[in-house]
């Protein structure tokens, strides 16, 4: 059986040679956000929760996350499950939502949209998901 080839997340977008940090994280029941603090403060642009199931961060780990988001931080949730989507932007607000994308395919998308300065607006890293991701 053939699989369907499917094209990367960036393709035909350029590549700068050099990408922003963006941490990738995994959420787990108990998660207190100390990795997040940590991430944050070892100068993370970005950082990318791998939810439990759809994209959902436990409370203690949220509200680290909600800290790393007011200080200017780009937080993503990616879901955990193999197939699927992420909860949408909507539901994830104030934060990102990695949508159709892995969170490892989130995690380049954002290296690479962060790679130019400082944090562009949350409206236009979205879009930038969400158009890979399609």
């Amino acid at each position: 059986m053939e699989r369907p080839v499917t094209r990367g997340p960036l393709a035909e977008r350029p590549v700068p040679s050099e990408v922003a940090p963006v941490t990738l994280l995994t959420c787990h029941l108990g998660s207190d956000g100390t990795l997040v603090r940590a991430a944050v403060a070892a100068g993370a642009r970005g950082i990318v929760a791998t939810g439990l199931g759809a994209g959902f961060a436990p409370a203690a780990e949220r509200a680290a996350l909600v800290e790393a988001d007011e200080a200017g931080v780009a937080v993503c949730l990616a879901r955990r499950t193999t197939h699927g989507r992420t909860v949408g932007a909507v539901d994830t607000a104030p934060f990102l939502s990695a949508g159709a994308l892995t969170a490892l395919q989130a995690r380049l998308v954002l290296s690479v949209g962060l790679a130019d300065g400082p944090t562009p607006g949350t409206r236009s890293l979205q879009d930038l998901l969400d158009g890979c991701g399609a």
